[in-house]
């Protein structure tokens, strides 16, 4: 029974409002530093992603391969050593006629 007349004092009641402030407080701070890190990791993972297509893109083996007859047949070889090189988990190459070459495991890529 005394611990009852006890919160009902004004500093049992700040005590309690320190308590969930100070709880509300660290919750929040956990929530964000949570978001922050996915953020982060999603942001590294798409920089990377970038590089490699755009290192891929760049090189001229890929418009050298786009003219033959069958460019899939050439391109193949090249996009799947960058994978392989690049740790990756797919490559896809596009012409500007649609025609398109694939290296890696085709149930990751949603085709």
């Amino acid at each position: 029974m005394r611990s009852a007349p006890a919160l009902r004092s004004i500093a049992g009641q700040m005590l309690v409002l320190l308590v969930a402030v100070v709880l509300l407080l660290v919750a929040a701070g956990a929530a964000a530093l949570v978001w922050q890190a996915r953020h982060t990791s999603e942001e590294k993972v798409r920089e990377r992603a970038l590089a490699v297509a755009e290192t891929f893109a760049q090189s001229p083996e890929p418009l050298a391969a786009l003219r033959p007859s069958d460019p899939s047949a050439s391109l193949q070889p090249r996009a799947e050593g960058v994978r392989h090189r690049t740790g990756v988990g797919f490559v896809v190459a596009t012409s500007p006629t649609g025609l398109y070459a694939f290296g890696g495991d085709r149930n990751r890529s949603n085709h």
